[in-house]
């Protein structure tokens, strides 16, 4: 995870990330200092209605933020 976000943010330094992921590691992300849009952790709930809803409600954000 930790390359991953190297190279998202060594490619456009101010993009929205947002994590899609399970078992992600919140106290990396602190540590390093990562600044993140939104985090969807699938271990929470896995099915494709709380991804489906919680996706929207980033997107929705993140079009409110910049439009």
């Amino acid at each position: 995870m930790k390359t991953i976000l190297k190279n998202i943010r060594s490619a456009s330094p101010h993009a929205l990330i947002i994590l899609i992921g399970h078992e992600i590691d919140y106290e990396m992300i602190f540590r390093e200092h990562w600044c993140l849009f939104g985090v969807i952790d699938r271990s929470i709930d896995p099915s494709l209605s709380y991804l489906r809803e919680r996706g929207i409600r980033h997107l929705d954000a993140a079009l409110r933020r910049y439009f």
